[in-house]
């Protein structure tokens, strides 16, 4: 019964890791673990998350349910924040649309000061 605990836990780290959309490298410097090993010794050989590996993910991603990994009850993802993760990726997405707006923004004002009433 142990075993199966501890395969169950590891499924569902790797869940998490595949929604992330990163590879096992990419992974553990997201989540801020101290080495690459403890995410390899999770995905490929099997072994239990720790509580502090646990911890890590869900403060990086709060949408995960901490309960849902450690034990398998519920469901992966807690459904009052976000559904999408924030990453490098995201946060320069948002910052290149909000400078585009900036640009539309001053463009407008730009036509505004120009017209005469």
């Amino acid at each position: 019964m142990e075993k199966e605990t501890k395969h169950n836990a590891s499924e569902r780290f790797i869940q998490v890791m595949n929604w992330s959309g990163l590879n096992k490298s990419q992974f553990a410097k997201e989540i801020k673990v101290g080495s690459e090993r403890t995410v390899y010794a999770i995905a490929s050989d099997g072994q239990t998350p720790s509580i502090k590996t646990i911890r890590l993910i869900v403060e990086r991603w709060p949408q995960i349910n901490y309960d849902w990994i450690l034990t398998g009850h519920g469901e992966m993802l807690n459904k009052e924040v976000p559904l999408k993760p924030i990453t490098e990726t995201t946060i320069k997405d948002q910052t290149h649309d909000y400078l585009d707006l900036r640009s539309v923004g001053k463009k407008l004002e730009e036509q505004d000061s120009r017209r005469v009433f």
